[in-house]
């Protein structure tokens, strides 16, 4: 029963991901994070270097070996070049360097930014407070469930001899 709870969580958990939230579920060599307005940054089998893929399905630009977001604005390396995309506009700029790619972010976003490896920024943006949260939430019943089969196998013990 709980093997069966546990194949239905796990899809749960999955489709919520990838429906709600917008991220990979989990499975297979998929890797997908959203950045805004519909563009997402995906890798597939390997980590080091990743693409856009816009609202529609397009991919914009792949071999990007390392980013930064902030708000509707996208830096990024891809074969030691630089370049700013704009996601609201859906304009690519290519720039001159890499601290003028991070003056651009700071200026969207406002805080410190700069440009992550690829596997940093998905690990950023994929996990947090909702998933410890799904991961408590598909918990409590497998976890009530044991409880309470403890409670009862406690109950059934009976002294030897008493």
């Amino acid at each position: 029963m709980l093997l069966l709870y546990g194949v239905f969580a796990f899809g749960a958990y999955a489709l919520w991901c990838e429906t709600v939230r917008g991220v990979d579920p989990g499975l297979g060599d998929s890797w997908v994070v959203p950045v805004s307005n519909g563009y997402t940054f995906n890798m597939g089998d390997l980590t080091d270097k990743g693409y856009l893929r816009g609202p529609s399905g397009e991919q914009l630009q792949y071999g990007i070996e390392r980013l930064g977001a902030a708000g509707d604005v996208v830096a990024f390396e891809s074969d030691g070049n630089f370049y700013i995309f704009n996601t609201r506009t859906r304009t690519p700029q290519a720039i001159a360097s890499e601290s003028l790619a991070i003056a651009t972010l700071r200026a969207s976003h406002g805080t410190d930014s700069s440009l992550l490896e690829p596997n940093t920024f998905y690990l950023e943006r994929r996990w947090g407070p909702l998933d410890m949260l799904a991961f408590i939430v598909i918990s409590l019943p497998p976890a009530a469930a044991i409880l309470l089969l403890s409670l009862a196998f406690r109950r059934s013990l009976r002294p030897i001899g008493g």
